[in-house]
C-alpha cells in the first residue's frame, strides 16, 4: 500500500554481500508511510530474495515494536547503575579507609563501573537482539552484579578503622 499521495515506495537498495542490514534499514526508514508488504515487494523488485526480504521486514517491524521496551530498559539501567555507584561511592568516601586506599578504590570503581555502563548502553542501543525487558537487561544486570559485587566484597579490606 502506498502513502496517501498514491506514490509507490522509494527505490530499494540492491542486494549486497553484507546480509540483510541495508534491507532492514530500508524497511525501517519507510515503515511510517508504507506497509511492510509494499516494502517487501520493492525489495524483491530490486533483486532481493523474497524470503530474505520478508525476514528483513519482520525484524524491522519487531524492532520498531520493541522501542517502548527499550526505553523502559534504559530507564531501569540508568537507575540501577546510578544507585549502585552512589551507594558505593558514599561508603568509600565517607568512611575512614585503611592506608588511604578509599580514594584509589573510588577511582577504580568509577572506571570499572563506567566501562560496564558503556558496554551495557551499547547493548541497549543496538537494534538487534532480545526485545523483552528481561532479555534487554540481561547483560547490563550481569555486569552490574559482577562489578558491584566485587567492589562490595572488597569494602571490608578498604573501609574500616585506620
Amino acid at each position: 500500500m502506498a502513502d496517501p499521495s498514491g506514490a509507490p515506495p522509494p527505490a530499494a537498495p540492491p542486494p549486497t554481500d553484507w546480509g540483510t542490514e541495508p534491507a532492514e534499514a530500508y524497511v525501517e526508514e519507510n515503515l511510517d508511510r508504507f506497509t511492510a508488504e509494499a516494502l517487501v515487494d520493492a525489495l524483491v523488485t530490486a533483486g532481493h530474495d523474497a524470503d530474505a526480504a520478508t525476514d528483513a521486514a519482520r525484524r524491522a517491524v519487531a524492532r520498531r515494536g520493541a522501542a517502548p521496551v527499550r526505553a523502559q530498559a534504559r530507564q531501569v539501567f540508568l537507575v540501577a547503575y546510578g544507585l549502585t555507584y552512589a551507594t558505593l561511592m558514599i561508603v568509600l568516601l565517607a568512611s575512614p579507609s585503611r592506608g588511604g586506599y578509599g580514594q584509589l578504590a573510588a577511582v577504580i570503581l568509577t572506571v570499572t563501573l563506567g566501562l560496564a555502563a558503556a558496554i551495557s548502553a551499547g547493548w541497549l542501543r543496538r537494534g538487534r537482539g532480545p526485545t523483552s525487558l528481561l532479555g534487554l537487561l540481561s547483560l547490563p544486570l550481569v555486569l552490574l552484579a559482577a562489578v558491584g559485587g566485587i567492589c562490595a566484597m572488597s569494602l571490608p579490606g578498604i573501609v574500616g578503622t585506620t
